[in-house]
């Protein structure tokens, strides 16, 4: 791909374009179907109108352990499921969210750990997303780099997050999420600690009591 591209830059309050929008949203339906990755990544590339991606030095991947820490979120959702275990299941995930504008510090992070995806962030002007949301892409690829790169100068309220952010992808690993007493009593909690916002209203549970009363009144229906 041409490298002297015009990259594509927005003024404030100016909005995406909507050929930019529709490209965006055919490249994450495509890779749905086909598990296309590089064709994908190159779809992306083409529509934000980005340089090739370089391979980040050393020194870089610090760089950029450092942006993740100040921008990127490690998260855990819950959401009821008739067809769960327990009726609910906790679903980790990890974004970061830039203004278009900044649009090369996601794709970095896409061309880099070669998982995840791109989107506009709907209702926005010109907002994109990032993010990883399958289990063995956190473990294999953003946990390992967290560990050498991020960890090192995280403080330490985000240090103890990506610790139950960890154990929690762990606790996965050993199936723990099929005992009801450790998924109950043990990542509920966990669950309910990473929550960044609480008393919203599009909450699933308002509270780890809520939580853990709906699990136990479901396994008893």
């Amino acid at each position: 791909m041409n490298k002297k591209i015009q990259p594509l830059l927005l003024k404030p309050g100016e909005k995406l374009p909507q050929n930019v929008i529709d490209a965006l949203k055919n490249a994450n339906a495509t890779v749905q179907k086909n598990k296309n990755f590089e064709d994908y990544r190159l779809k992306i590339q083409r529509a934000l109108q980005l340089p090739d991606y370089v391979p980040m030095t050393e020194s870089q991947k610090f760089y950029y352990g450092g942006f993740l820490e100040g921008e990127g979120s490690i998260c855990i959702g819950a959401k009821k499921g008739k067809n769960c275990k327990f009726g609910v299941y906790l679903d980790p995930g990890f974004n970061v969210t830039q203004h278009v504008n900044g649009a090369k510090h996601l794709f970095n992070g896409l061309s880099y750990f070669r998982t995840g995806r791109i989107r506009y962030k709907s209702g926005s002007n010109a907002t994109l997303v990032f993010e990883i949301d399958t289990r063995q892409s956190l473990i294999e690829k953003l946990i390992p780099f967290y560990e050498e790169y991020v960890l090192p100068c995280a403080c330490p309220a985000k240090r103890e997050r990506f610790e139950k952010y960890r154990f929690m992808l762990y606790a996965f690993e050993q199936k723990k999420h099929l005992d009801f007493q450790s998924f109950v009593y043990e990542l509920g909690p966990i669950w309910d600690d990473l929550r960044m916002q609480k008393d919203q209203k599009n909450e699933t549970f308002a509270s780890l009591e809520e939580f853990q009363q709906y699990c136990i009144a479901f396994v008893q229906q």
